[in-house]
């Protein structure tokens, strides 16, 4: 529906609106969030092998216990199998669960989808579809702060500076077809 109006509009307001929504997503992808993970990434490269494996450990159990708790198709695989979050302390236990599959998604996104999560904060997207079926993924305001996070860190260790202004191309249109 917005696609449909914002193709009707005069070249200048969707340049205006283009500006805008630009503006937005840099101020989400590099906010606050952006920072303190940013940070925390930049401290984690240095944590000794044992500290790092601990940690891992601390977050993979946090993490399943979210999943268990919040996330419908989690608490029914682990259901099935006969798991408690308990069962899972560390990577060492990630083959009790199973490999989450393509398919799976595809037949019900809405499943992967945590109740914690407000849906009015949460983005759903497809992915370009390259294996030959588009994947719609949903994720929460946070995630873009955290995937640019990321994304900087690979930057940085490929020699490409913080701050640096950069292009990202994507399979957006801009300018409608028609124009």
């Amino acid at each position: 529906m917005r696609e449909h109006l914002y193709n009707r509009l005069p070249a200048s307001l969707q340049n205006l609106l283009v500006t805008a929504y630009g503006w937005r997503l840099r101020r989400r992808r590099f906010g606050e969030e952006f920072e303190e993970f940013s940070a925390f990434l930049e401290e984690s490269e240095r944590l000794d092998p044992a500290r790092h494996a601990a940690y891992q450990d601390e977050r993979l159990r946090a993490i399943v216990a979210h999943a268990y708790d919040t996330v419908p198709h989690y608490r029914m695989v682990m259901d099935e199998r006969g798991l408690a979050p308990s069962d899972i302390a560390g990577v060492g236990d990630l083959p009790k669960l199973p490999v989450l599959t393509r398919d799976e998604v595809v037949a019900d996104p809405g499943r992967f989808v945590s109740t914690a999560v407000r849906r009015r904060h949460t983005r759903t997207t497809s992915t370009s579809g390259t294996t030959g079926c588009p994947l719609r993924v949903t994720w929460d305001r946070r995630i873009s702060a955290v995937n640019s996070a990321c994304t900087g860190r690979v930057r940085r260790w490929a020699g490409f500076p913080a701050g640096r202004r950069y292009a990202t191309l994507e399979g957006r249109p801009v300018i409608p077809l028609a124009q």
